[in-house]
C-alpha cells in the first residue's frame, strides 16, 4: 500500500513527464511501423491509455491550480493592499512554468491555459474588492496631491495590468483555441483596469481643458503682464506641473489605451 501511494503521488506530481514518455513511445512505434511498411495504428491504444490516465491528469491539474491560487490568496490575505510587483512577477513565473511543461501536448496546455484563466479571474475578484468606490477615489480635484483612495486605485490598476499584460504575452503564441480559453478572463481584467483609470484619466483631461481655456482667456498684453508682475511663460506653465505627479503613476492608462489587445 505504501508503494502504491508513493507511485500515485509521483505520477500525479510528474504527470507531464509521464505523458511525455508515452508521447515519445507511441511516436516511435508509429515511425517504426511506417518504416517497415506495416499498418501499425497506435491511435486506438493511445486513446485507451489517455482514458486510463484521466484520474492522474485530474489530480495533477488540481495540484497545478493550487500552485497558481496560493500566491494570489497569500498576497491578498493581509487585506487592504493591492498585489505587489514582486508578487505579480512570481505569479507570472508560475503561469509560464505550468504552460511550458504542458506545451508538448495540445490538450494538456489547453487545460493549463484554463487554469491560468481561473487564476486571473481570482486575482481580478480579489483586486476589485479593494477598489475605493467613492467619488474621492476616482475623481481628482487637487492635482498637486493624491488622496489615499486615489493612490490605492491607481496601484490596483497598475498591478492588475502587470499580470494582464503578462498573461496576454504568454497566450499570444498559443493556438487560437488555447487563447480562446483565456479570452474571457483577459477581457474581465481589461474591464476592471478601464473602470478604474478611465474616470481618473478623463478627470485629468477635463481639468487640463480648464487650464487651456484659462490660457486662451488670458490677456497677454505687456501692460497686463506688467501689472500682474508675470512673465508670459508663467501664465502657460505655472498650473501644468501639478498634472505630472498623478499622471506619472497612471502607467496603465497609456498602456491600456495604446497597446493593450482588445477582445
Amino acid at each position: 500500500m505504501l508503494v502504491s501511494t508513493f507511485l500515485q503521488t509521483t505520477f500525479q506530481t510528474d504527470y507531464p513527464k509521464l505523458l511525455h514518455l508515452f508521447h515519445t513511445f507511441f511516436s516511435r512505434v508509429s515511425s517504426l511501423g511506417t518504416a517497415q511498411g506495416s499498418e501499425a495504428h497506435p491511435a486506438n491504444e493511445w486513446l485507451v491509455l489517455k482514458k486510463a490516465l484521466t484520474h492522474i491528469e485530474n489530480a495533477y491539474l488540481q495540484r497545478s491550480l493550487s500552485k497558481m491560487f496560493d500566491p494570489i490568496n497569500t498576497s491578498f490575505s493581509g487585506g487592504g493592499k493591492p498585489l505587489s510587483q514582486n508578487a505579480a512577477g512570481n505569479i507570472l513565473r508560475i503561469f509560464a512554468s505550468e504552460l511550458e511543461v504542458a506545451s508538448f501536448d495540445h490538450n494538456l496546455v489547453k487545460s493549463a491555459a484554463r487554469l491560468v484563466a481561473k487564476s486571473l479571474s481570482l486575482l481580478c475578484v480579489s483586486s476589485e474588492k479593494l477598489v475605493a468606490s467613492d467619488s474621492n477615489g476616482f475623481f481628482i480635484t487637487d492635482f498637486s496631491t493624491l488622496s489615499h483612495a486615489q493612490a490605492l486605485n491607481i496601484d490596483i490598476a497598475n498591478s492588475v495590468f502587470v499580470v494582464y499584460d503578462g498573461v496576454w504575452k504568454l497566450m499570444e503564441g498559443q493556438p487560437a483555441d488555447v487563447l480562446a480559453v483565456a479570452a474571457d478572463s483577459l477581457r474581465t481584467a481589461q474591464q476592471l483596469i478601464a473602470s478604474i483609470v478611465e474616470p481618473l484619466f478623463f478627470g485629468m483631461v477635463e481639468s487640463l481643458e480648464g487650464v487651456l481655456i484659462k490660457i486662451h482667456q488670458e490677456d497677454y498684453s505687456v501692460l497686463a503682464l506688467a501689472a500682474q508682475q508675470l512673465s508670459p511663460l508663467a501664465c502657460f506653465f505655472r498650473p501644468l506641473p501639478t498634472f505630472l505627479a498623478p499622471a506619472s503613476r497612471l502607467s496603465s492608462v497609456k498602456l491600456l489605451i495604446c497597446s493593450a489587445p482588445h477582445f
